[in-house]
């Protein structure tokens, strides 16, 4: 019997084998870093996407298997149209979660000799003189399985690994296929087609009279650019009307080389119901330009406007995801305007730390004040109540807190963040609502406190907070600056002094919380 050549594979229809592990997740541990001094390679995760016979190097019997590499979401973008139209498997969150400047992304497809060998996998990836050095095979999802289609399959996976000290840009994968044949192929970094403008076309929608969501938090934003396919929770939708048309624009530009985007602005009287676009581009693969409000005739009723207009923009090339422009308003004010702007926070991607590792080395008995009339201030919130880091509300991301750092000198000055990570506005109270703790042997205790014939206040109000939005505290280690942060800093004071130990701040609504270390 001759060998199988993978053309008449793919004519026997041998795709449908492998296609039921596509999609299948696995994470290895690091055994070891891997890697110089300088450069490391930590957790690898592959995302199997099936047995792609239908991908263009399969044609090639010359070819052994492929690997590409993903500097930016929008490369991966470009490179899923033309490498992986035939895969069915969802990667858009995988490739989200992906932070390049962190994690080295790569594409590999290999061979596998029979029906059962639907998963490829990269092992042994390491760093050498600046590049990636690995290698690639295909392997059965089942070890176990007998019976298998005496066909040639080629497996894709994309892997993601964590890289400590710089991601290297390109390197070698040597692959192993049937018969425990082995070819080094190069590690190519995926090259997007150059990217350009070319056309755009825009629909008038008019103003309105209400006022919308983002001029409510931002009085000094001068306008709102939405992706028209992801627009916030909190947008108001009947800016857009149910008319005929918009349905024919938007029949005519819903396209795969177009980017849709809703724009908004603000002007003085009813007729400043228009918005002029100009020097629209491409920079860094985000899409540029200038939004001008400019009045309909010259009589307008006195009252505050809000213009609409649909744009489409048209590409040769990948389509970016970002749009920002300068928008000026009906009073001549400009600011910066981004599609990212007011956007859901992913709580994986915030800076800092939730607490430190392990136990505290030092932990006092009590916090004790020579002072008979200093009164300590109380917490806040119920003990049970309070969530250290991420807080959610029905399975929803809603709140994240954050601290710097986990360890600190005396003295030295905390940064602590709070961010509303939801799709819509969340309110809290003022940021003064908070505790500044120590750990004893007691348990948390504030370290400051008041005299008894002069109790702190708090104002009651609340305080709207957009998506993406949230508070910032920065607290110097010492005793005047541990009350500096508080609407009540002439009545509180700090008693006993800071002292090395381990320091909670906790904010009371939302109940959230972060720790971290002081020392001498």
């Amino acid at each position: 019997m001759r060998d199988i050549t993978r053309r008449d594979a793919l004519l026997a229809g041998g795709l449908g084998v492998g296609t039921l592990v596509a999609g299948c997740l696995e994470e290895e541990g690091d055994e070891e870093n891997r890697g110089t001094d300088e450069t490391t390679v930590g957790d690898i995760e592959h995302l199997q996407l099936g047995t792609g016979g239908q991908a263009a190097w399969t044609r090639d019997d010359e070819t052994k298997g492929i690997a590409y590499q993903f500097q930016s979401q929008s490369a991966y973008d470009a490179a899923e149209r033309e490498l992986l139209e035939w895969s069915d498997v969802e990667t858009g969150e995988f490739v989200d979660e992906t932070n390049f400047s962190e994690e080295l992304l790569v594409l590999v497809g290999v061979i596998g000799s029979n029906g059962c060998y639907n998963q490829a996998t990269v092992e042994n990836l390491s760093i050498e003189d600046g590049e990636v050095v690995g290698e690639a095979r295909a392997t059965r999802e089942d070890e176990d399985a007998e019976a298998c289609n005496d066909i040639i399959t080629y497996p894709h996976a994309l892997v993601r690994a964590d890289i400590d000290g710089g991601i290297p840009e390109g390197g070698e994968i040597t692959v192993t296929g049937p018969g425990d044949d082995q070819e080094t192929i190069e590690l190519v970094p995926f090259e997007m087609e150059e990217t350009t403008v070319k056309e755009t076309a825009v629909l008038q929608l008019g103003g309105t009279g209400s006022q919308p969501r983002w001029y409510e938090f931002e009085t000094d934003q001068t306008g709102v650019v939405y992706q028209l396919d992801d627009l916030p929770a909190e947008h108001d939708a009947d800016v857009i009307p149910d008319d005929e048309e918009v349905e024919e624009f938007l029949a005519e530009h819903e396209r795969e080389d177009t980017l849709l985007l809703l724009v908004g602005s603000v002007g003085p009287r009813t007729n400043y119901n228009q918005l002029s676009f100009e020097n629209i581009s491409l920079e860094d693969e985000v899409v540029t330009g200038d939004v001008r409000v400019k009045a309909e005739g010259d009589v307008g009723g006195d009252a505050i406007t809000y213009p609409w207009a649909l744009l489409a923009v048209k590409f040769e090339g990948a389509v970016p995801g970002e749009a920002a422009f300068e928008i000026t308003d009906g009073w001549g004010e400009t600011s910066r305007v981004s599609t990212e702007d007011g956007r859901s926070v992913d709580p994986e991607s915030l800076a800092g730390y939730i607490e430190p590792d392990g136990d505290p080395d030092v932990v006092p008995e009590t916090l004790e004040c020579e002072d008979e009339e200093f009164e300590r201030h109380p917490q806040g919130t119920d003990e049970d109540k309070i969530v250290f880091g991420d807080r959610e509300s029905d399975g929803e991301p809603t709140w994240s807190m954050r601290v710097e750092e986990t360890s600190y000198e005396l003295g030295e000055t905390v940064a602590i963040t709070l961010t509303n990570v939801s799709e819509r506005e969340l309110v809290t109270g003022n940021s003064s609502k908070h505790n500044i703790q120590l750990y004893t042997e007691e348990g948390w205790q504030d370290v400051r406190g008041y005299e008894t014939d002069s109790p702190v206040e708090y104002t009651d109000e609340g305080i709207l907070h957009p998506a993406g939005d949230g508070f910032e505290w920065t607290v110097e280690l010492s005793e005047e600056g541990i009350i500096s942060e508080n609407e009540n800093v002439d009545r509180l004071s700090v008693c006993p002094d800071l002292q090395p130990g381990r320091y909670r701040f906790v904010f009371w609504d939302p109940a959230l919380a972060v720790a971290f270390d002081v020392e001498e």
